[in-house]
């Protein structure tokens, strides 16, 4: 790490490595909240931010899927895979959806000669395996600790590469990212993350100390946050401290959705930012380095709150094409039977599927079910999938809006 990047500015101090052939440092992030307050400009850019994420939340139910609570888990599901393969594409593992849901479908591997294809995966599965964990978590109530983030990389790392290093466990050593940057030392972090957690802590959490479960009844004293820009100071702190051997910029990027969702106490985690980051790439990890290397808070932060006002403009108009389709498919089958809007409905969430799915959800035999497939292919809303056993159909329009639009 060329120390001469790191300006009187910077975010921490440069402590020498020890047990180093060369001369060599690594970075320590000052303690949280940073000495830094946001000016009107990015005030009234979190707030507009907020204003968007508002309207996502007040409109869940309002595409038209056959009820609010379907339809909030339906979308949702299309969302959290498009942020598990983006999020893993800026780690360097490409997968396209279509890939992604054949895998996950045909529960089979690919051929042995494309063993690194089936790892990657595994791994980006496994990312959309942490957010559901990480929901959960939420849900129970619990802090954002190292218990917490820990279970996320439990999750994130199983079985696929990087499991030889510690899944879980905070790492005992040095890791280096590039040439460009030395994150904390590990005999620095547990200060760092007790900061880290002490931020990140809301009243009534449950945390675990000793093995014992406590609430946490304060929180770090300070001047009020706005939530978003604290979910995205949360961030950088994470990334710069990088707990983990592996897999810590996956992290990093599910606990944002979670705190989001959490602090600004939506039903669900709707923003996903991996996408807009992906686009930024450059700009993402440019603003991440200079906030170390800097100061430089506010152009972080408002790279994070611009991809919020956009991401959030691209979810609304996907969930209305989507509420769209499904209310044109309805009509198409009519009132036959109520079991075919279902079938509907099922397809937002996967727009994959087998007759044995449909035998399996609705408890019908065999030859209904497949009578009920028929129906949707001959209303040109499934097509057949050709070399495909058991017999796969896809809901190509759906497919297209929830996932490559």
């Amino acid at each position: 790490m060329d120390i001469k990047k790191f300006s009187e500015y910077k975010t921490g101090k440069l402590v020498p490595l020890e047990n180093v052939s060369r001369k060599a440092h690594a970075f320590v992030p000052n303690p949280l909240p940073p000495q830094w307050s946001p000016g009107d400009r990015l005030w009234s850019m979190a707030a507009d931010a907020r204003g968007k994420i508002g309207e996502l939340e007040g409109r869940w139910g309002a595409s038209g899927i056959r009820d609010p609570q379907s339809n909030l888990s339906l979308v949702l599901r299309p969302l959290q895979k498009r942020e598990a393969i983006r999020s893993s594409s800026l780690e360097g593992t490409h997968v396209t959806p279509e890939e992604l849901l054949m895998f996950e479908k045909s529960g089979k591997e690919i051929d042995d000669k494309e063993s690194d294809r089936n790892n990657q995966m595994r791994e980006v599965l496994n990312c959309d395996g942490a957010m559901i964990a990480g929901q959960k978590l939420v849900e129970q109530g619990v802090a954002f600790d190292r218990r917490f983030y820990c279970e996320l990389h439990r999750v994130l790392m199983n079985g696929v590469r990087g499991a030889n290093k510690n899944p879980g466990q905070i790492r005992d050593r040095q890791v280096y990212i590039g040439r460009q940057f030395t994150p904390t030392p590990a005999t620095e972090l547990d200060a760092c993350l007790s900061n880290l957690e002490s931020y990140m802590a809301s009243p009534g959490d449950t945390t675990i100390l000793d093995d014992e479960t406590s609430l946490v009844d304060e929180v770090m004293p300070g001047e009020e946050v706005d939530p978003l820009i604290r979910a995205f100071v949360m961030h950088y702190q994470f990334e710069a401290i990088h707990p983990f051997m592996d897999g810590n910029g996956r992290v990093g990027r599910l606990l944002l959705s979670l705190a989001i969702c959490k602090w600004l106490e939506l039903s669900h985690p709707w923003l996903y930012l991996s996408e807009f980051f992906e686009n930024h790439r450059s700009d993402y990890f440019e603003r991440l380095f200079r906030v170390s290397t800097h100061g430089e808070w506010s152009e972080w932060i408002e790279l994070c709150l611009q991809g919020t006002i956009e991401q959030s403009d691209v979810l609304l108009r996907r969930c209305e094409r989507l509420g769209s389709l499904v209310e044109e498919y309805k009509k198409k089958v009519g009132l036959s039977s109520p079991r075919m809007h279902s079938i509907i409905e099922m397809l937002v969430e996967s727009p994959l599927i087998h007759i044995i799915d449909v035998q399996n959800k609705f408890e019908v035999s065999y030859p209904t079910a497949r009578a009920d497939i028929q129906k949707l292919v001959d209303a040109e809303i499934l097509v057949h999938i050709p070399n495909h056993y058991p017999k796969m159909f896809s809901a190509r329009e759906i497919f297209h809006v929830a996932y490559l639009d």
